[in-house]
C-alpha cells in the first residue's frame, strides 16, 4: 500500500513502484494517483579505477604480471584494506595512499617494476576473467572483464604490450574502452597514451597459414608515402621480423612473403605491427588457417579471395538486421532477448549465423528467415514463450547482455561480420530500456543501427491497464509544522515518467472533498508546476472518458514540480485537522 505524510498540510503519495500484469513497466500510460519509481542501475564507484593491465607477457618465466590502479579525485585516497580479487588477489596494507590522480602498479614480482608493491598471488588467465577493486567493507570499487577475443585488443595476449585503459576518466566498459599499449611491455606508473595512436601503416590482408603462397599484406592509410624502413613485426611465439625496406604509396599496399618475412605461419599466431624501430605498438592481427582482410568500413573479415595490391572485396548480406534489444528486465527479472529482421524480399538463410560477441550463439541448421520476417533468440526460449504467448524464440544464448552497454556482433556462417550494434544505458540511449520495461527498438530497419538516435524504447502504452489504488489514514502533525492554513492533495512522480490518473478521491466524513476529480472538462480545479506537466485527454482504453496525464521530467518534492488541487467542501474550503480520517483513492 502507499505511505501518505502530511507535509505542511500537503498529502503527499511517496512510496509506490507500480508493475503491470505483464513483463514490463507501463512506459507511457500507467493509473494511478500515486508516485512512480524508476529502477535505477547500479553503478560501480569511480574514485579508483584499473587502468594497465600486463596479464600475458611475452615471456611468462622471466616477466611478470602486473595490475596498475588509477585515482579519479584530485585528492589524496587511503586505500589501506583495500584489495584487488579475482584470478589474482593483493590487500593493500595499512597506510596506502593514493595522492590525487596518481597510479599505483602492483605486481607478481614487484622488483621487476620501478615503484611497484605486491606480491599479488594467484595469476591471471590468458584467455580472460574478471578482476575487481574492493574497498574495506568490501563494495567492489571498479571491475574488469576482459577476454583474449572479440574486440579486444589483440597485442596484449602474449605479444608483448599490454592492455591500456583508453581514457581512466570516462565510465565506458568493454573493449571499445581499452587498446594495446604502444609501447612493448606499457606504461607502468606513467600515462598510458601520450599522443597519438593513428597508424600510417596497418595491415590489410593475410593469407590462410596453409597455403602455399602465404604473404602479409599492408596498407597505407596516410596520405602520404611512407617508407618501411624501421618498421617490423613481433609474434606472440618471441620471433622478432624487420622489414624490408619499402617505399608504400598514399592510400597504396605492400605485400611480404614468409620467405621473404622468415616467418613459419601458423594458426592462432599473433602478428603485432610496430614503428620507429620496433618501439611503438600500430596494429595487430591473428593468422588463422582461412584468407582475412580489412573492408572498407575497417572491419576485418573473411575476403571472397586473395587481392595482392587492391582493396579487398567481400560477399556480405546486409539483409538482415539487429532489430530490437531486450537488454535489461524489471527488477530481477533475468528476461533477456535479441530480434532480427529481414529487410529483404527474399527469405535469407541464417543457418551456422552466430552472436559472437555480447552472448554466444550459433543458429542451428535449416533455419529461415522469411521476406519482412523476424527471428528472436533469447535467454530462455520456454522462459521467453510463456511470458509472450503465440510468440517463439531460439535459445538460450550463453552469456548475458550487459545492463551498462555492450557491443551486440552477429556474423554470418563464414564468420563475416553481417551486423553490429553497440548499444548504452546513457546518452542518448533511452532510459526505458535500461530497466524500465521497454526494449530498445530500431526507428527505421533502414536506418543506421550504429547510431543511438535511430533507436528508441518500445511503447508499452498497450501493456498495462487501470489499476486502483486507496487508502485510509489519520492525519498527524508533522514535528514542527503546524496543519493550520493547508488543504490540499498534492501528487507527483519519483523520477521521470509519465502517468494517467482517474478518480481522484478524498473523503471526511462521507464528504467528497476533490473537485472534478473524474476530470469532466479540463483540469482547471489542478494546479500543475514546475518539471510535472499536465492535461486532460482521452481515456486509450475506454473512448468518451477523460482522464489526467501528467509528464514528470524528474522528482517530485514537497513544494514544488507536482501537481496539486485544494480541498473543499462545495465552496468552503476544508481545513485538515490532526486526528481526522481520510480516505484516499
Amino acid at each position: 500500500m502507499p505511505s501518505y505524510f502530511p507535509v505542511r498540510k500537503q498529502w503527499i503519495l511517496m512510496n509506490n513502484t507500480v508493475h503491470s500484469h505483464h513483463r514490463r513497466l507501463m512506459r507511457k500510460l500507467t493509473t494511478l494517483s500515486l508516485l512512480l519509481s524508476a529502477t535505477s542501475l547500479f553503478a560501480f564507484d569511480s574514485a579508483v579505477v584499473f587502468n594497465e593491465v600486463h596479464y600475458h607477457p611475452a615471456n611468462e618465466v622471466t616477466q611478470t604480471e602486473w595490475i596498475e590502479i588509477k585515482s579519479n579525485h584530485g585528492v589524496d585516497v587511503d586505500i589501506s584494506g583495500w584489495s584487488i580479487t579475482g584470478g589474482v588477489n593483493f590487500t593493500f596494507p595499512a597506510n596506502t595512499v593514493l595522492t590525487g590522480n596518481s597510479l599505483l602498479v602492483v605486481a607478481t614480482t614487484p622488483a621487476q617494476i620501478a615503484g611497484a608493491i605486491g606480491p599479488m598471488t594467484g595469476s591471471l588467465k590468458n584467455s580472460g576473467e574478471t578482476i575487481r577493486i574492493r574497498n574495506r567493507n568490501n563494495r567492489i570499487m571498479d571491475e574488469l572483464s576482459y577476454d583474449d577475443d572479440g574486440s579486444w585488443p589483440l597485442a596484449a595476449d602474449g605479444v608483448g604490450f599490454t592492455l591500456a585503459r583508453k581514457n581512466s576518466g570516462m565510465a565506458a566498459s568493454g573493449p571499445t574502452a581499452w587498446a594495446s599499449s604502444q609501447q612493448p611491455g606499457g606504461t607502468p606508473g606513467a600515462v598510458n597514451f601520450a599522443g597519438s595512436t593513428t597508424p600510417s601503416l596497418v595491415f590489410n590482408e593475410i593469407t590462410g597459414a596453409l597455403d602455399p603462397a602465404f604473404f602479409i599484406e599492408l596498407k597505407n592509410t596516410s596520405a602520404s608515402a611512407v617508407s618501411t624502413s624501421g618498421w617490423g613485426i613481433s609474434t606472440n611465439v618471441g620471433q622478432s621480423i624487420v622489414l624490408p625496406v619499402s617505399s608504400v604509396p598514399a592510400g597504396g599496399y605492400v605485400t611480404f612473403s614468409a620467405a621473404t618475412l622468415g616467418l613459419s605461419p601458423a594458426d592462432n599466431l599473433r602478428l603485432a605491427l610496430t614503428s620507429a624501430s620496433g618501439t611503438v605498438f600500430r596494429d595487430a592481427r591473428l593468422v588463422t588457417n582461412s584468407l582475412r582482410g580489412l573492408s572498407a568500413s575497417g572491419i576485418w573479415g573473411r575476403p571472397s579471395a586473395p587481392t595482392q595490391g587492391a582493396a579487398n572485396t567481400f560477399s556480405i548480406s546486409n539483409a538482415v538486421v539487429i532489430n530490437e534489444i531486450f537488454y535489461k528486465g524489471l527488477g530481477a527479472s533475468p528476461e533477456q532477448w535479441v530480434e532480427l529482421f529481414n529487410r529483404s524480399g527474399s527469405p535469407v538463410d541464417v543457418s551456422g549465423w552466430s552472436f559472437s560477441e555480447g552472448v554466444t550463439f550459433i543458429i542451428p541448421a535449416a533455419t529461415s528467415i522469411p521476406a519482412g520476417g523476424y527471428l528472436v533468440v533469447a535467454w530462455d526460449s520456454a522462459a521467453f514463450a510463456s511470458l509472450h504467448p503465440g510468440k517463439t524464440a531460439l535459445g538460450p544464448f550463453t552469456g548475458s547482455l550487459s545492463g551498462k552497454g555492450e557491443t551486440l556482433t552477429l556474423s554470418a556462417a563464414n564468420q563475416n561480420i553481417v551486423n553490429s550494434v553497440r548499444y548504452g544505458d546513457g546518452g542518448l540511449w533511452s532510459e526505458w530500456a535500461d530497466g524500465g520495461g521497454s526494449s530498445l527498438e530500431l526507428r527505421d530497419p533502414d536506418a543506421d543501427n550504429s547510431n543511438p538516435a535511430a533507436w528508441d524504447a518500445s511503447d508499452e502504452t498497450t501493456t498495462t491497464g487501470w489499476q486502483s489504488v486507496s487508502y485510509s489514514g489519520v492525519a498527524t502533525n508533522a514535528p514542527g509544522i503546524s496543519l493550520a492554513f493547508w488543504n490540499e492533495l498534492i501528487l507527483g512522480m519519483l523520477d521521470t515518467g509519465e502517468v494517467l490518473i482517474d478518480d481522484v478521491s478524498v473523503i471526511f466524513n462521507g464528504t467528497e472533498l476533490i473537485q472534478n476529480g473524474s476530470f469532466t472538462g479540463d483540469s482547471s480545479f489542478w494546479r500543475i508546476v514546475g518539471n510535472h506537466t499536465g492535461s486532460v485527454v482521452p481515456d486509450p482504453f475506454s473512448p468518451g472518458n477523460n482522464v489526467l496525464k501528467i509528464s514528470a521530467a524528474s522528482a517530485t518534492d514537497s513544494l514544488y514540480n507536482q501537481a496539486n488541487t485544494t480541498l473543499k467542501n462545495g465552496s468552503s474550503f476544508h481545513t485538515i485537522a490532526a486526528a481526522n480520517t481520510y480516505a484516499i483513492s
